[in-house]
């Protein structure tokens, strides 16, 4: 089984979060929509996971918007 999560983040935060995410052998699809989340505003990353690391996902989003601010 998998898990979609998306992710909504500044622009500052996405590369880093991007690579660390396409880095994990439990992400199986990874997308990103720069400039498409109008409140908050920023980027939108889609992250397709099995469920073993959909816990590692949800720590790396909060990571990178603390880190691109």
């Amino acid at each position: 089984m998998h898990r979609t999560i998306e992710i909504t983040l500044a622009p500052a935060g996405t590369d880093r979060l991007l690579a660390e995410l396409a880095a994990d052998e439990h992400v199986m699809g990874l997308s990103v929509q720069r400039g498409a989340s109008i409140k908050p505003p920023g980027d939108v990353v889609v992250v397709q996971t099995l469920n073993r690391g959909a816990d590692a996902v949800m720590l790396a989003g909060p990571r990178s918007r603390l880190q691109g601010r």
